[in-house]
């Protein structure tokens, strides 16, 4: 059973950047499962030109998250924002805009956890849709390659069942949130033109996916949009695994489970 522990009041003195690390994942009772979390980028305002704005790629050697970013737009009108992960030199929406309106401040935080776990190249990107958004701060954690958090994700879906991923042998996993609502997250970005139809499976060692073994009923994602499935914490033990069907096999969709752990069997 998966030790969920108690969100707690008392917080260690700030200090270096493993200070502030414990701060938060304190404060969301993270504390057991990150013991090698440290923070480090919180980045100088500056004004992001109109396109594509790689902000952070994840280094070799450890696994990070991008906490929280806040942005101020004064430009005299709003500014549409996309969340990219950049993964293979390939762009992938992984939420609908959002749109800081003109002369306000806007925060994009994942309370915590709630968005992608980059692993060793990846890249954290904006694209905006005009020039001078400024950026004010962009709060990075990262952690160990051995913590045993993970953001299993599958680019480049096809129309049909497509595995997003196997529970390793020796190995129990769980779907969960890290915050205090305790529900699992399955996600999807939908970069085509179009709406998508989804649906989840947990499909058990040997199985095949069927109706019978469905998280949720099909449910769509915008065009140029993305899908958040809330469902209780889901388990799995060895050759268990997790697929999701695509009505479609265009280019720019992808799957991901933001958080989920491994622990030993």
């Amino acid at each position: 059973m998966l030790y969920r522990p108690q969100r707690t009041r008392f917080f260690p003195p700030l200090g270096a950047s493993q200070s502030l690390a414990n701060l938060f994942i304190a404060a969301d009772g993270l504390s057991p499962l990150l013991p090698t979390a440290k923070i480090v980028s919180t980045t100088t305002p500056a004004l992001l030109p109109a396109g594509q704005n790689d902000l952070y790629t994840c280094p070799a050697g450890v696994k990070a998250i991008v906490w929280g970013s806040t942005f101020n737009n004064a430009t005299g009108g709003t500014i549409n924002v996309t969340t990219q992960l950049k993964q293979g030199g390939v762009y992938y929406r992984l939420q609908a805009d959002f749109s800081p309106a003109n002369n306000a401040t806007a925060g994009l935080g994942y309370n915590p956890f709630n968005g992608v776990i980059l692993e060793p190249g990846d890249v954290y990107s904006f694209f905006t849709s005009a020039p001078n958004l400024t950026m004010c701060s962009l709060i990075v954690m990262q952690f160990a390659l051995t913590e045993p958090v993970r953001t299993p994700r599958l680019v480049g879906l096809v129309a049909g069942d497509n595995t997003v991923y196997t529970c390793p042998v020796g190995k129990r996993a769980f779907v969960t949130n890290f915050s205090e609502a305790g529900t699992g997250l399955l996600r999807t970005g939908n970069g085509t033109a179009g709406i998508r139809t989804y649906v989840w499976n947990l499909v058990p060692n040997g199985g095949a996916v069927a109706v019978a073994n469905r998280l949720m009923t099909p449910f769509t994602a915008p065009a140029n949009g993305g899908s958040n499935q809330t469902l209780s914490t889901v388990g799995l033990s060895a050759g268990d695994f997790l697929s999701i069907n695509s009505d479609s096999s265009l280019a720019g969709q992808i799957a991901f489970i933001p958080n989920l752990v491994e622990v030993p069997a």
